[in-house]
């Protein structure tokens, strides 16, 4: 099991997932890029509700964990900020979550810019991410207080003993991306980042930010127009 499937298990990234897939609004055979799809939990929640998924990611490791999950999954090992090796209008969603921090400032105005070229006219983007106020323990306090209230103490503490050493791993990685926010070349986005970014792409109707993942991510939805 790796650090990002850990983080599958955490509920505030359960509630993101399941937030993020009803903001989509998949209907049956859309063609979705999930861009920065990593093991997979996005993709295998989004083809659970009719749609059909096409992951790129950089992580060869991530995306061997991925084919275990789904062997029919189809991914793309690539680099977020070159060119895409699709058509123009060619996908009816794109999706991108808890991916734009590891893309250098520098390059994210470029990637959206490629997200709507490949998007459909009349299609959706959703952008989910962390923001300024990325707080790794209030993830993990919202997941316990949730925990607790659902399945009782017992079940709680059962699971932390299990599950201390993968735990201890996914505060580590997101420390690291806690730390991220403070060099230069990249950083946690700004409350009103995604939005400026979908407008100087074009898009239209823009959602208000929403703030979640325990008030360490924002949302924001668009069209192309």
């Amino acid at each position: 099991m790796g650090v990002f499937d850990v983080m599958g298990m955490v509920i505030p990234y359960k509630e993101l997932v399941d937030r993020v897939c009803k903001e989509l609004d998949i209907k049956n055979s859309d063609l979705i890029l999930d861009a920065g799809s990593g093991t997979g939990t996005l993709a295998l929640e989004i083809k659970k509700r009719g749609g059909k998924v096409v992951g790129i990611d950089s992580s060869q490791a991530a995306i061997k964990i991925h084919k275990k999950k789904d062997m029919s999954a189809e991914i793309i090992f690539a680099d977020l900020t070159k060119p895409f090796l699709f058509e123009d209008n060619y996908f009816d969603r794109v999706v991108c979550m808890l991916t734009l921090h590891s893309i250098k400032i520098a390059d994210r105005q470029t990637l959206i810019n490629e997200f709507y070229r490949v998007l459909k006219p009349g299609g959706k983007i959703v952008l989910a991410n962390p923001c300024s106020g990325f707080n790794p323990s209030r993830i993990f306090w919202d997941h316990l207080r949730k925990d607790l209230k659902k399945s009782g103490i017992m079940k709680v503490l059962f699971d932390t003993v299990v599950k201390v050493g993968y735990m201890i791993k996914m505060f580590y990685y997101n420390i690291m991306i806690e730390r991220e926010n403070k060099k230069g070349e990249y950083g946690i986005l700004g409350i009103n980042e995604q939005t400026l970014l979908l407008k100087k792409s074009g898009f239209k109707n823009l959602s208000e930010t929403e703030v979640l993942y325990a008030k360490s991510a924002i949302l924001n939805s668009a069209y192309k127009k």
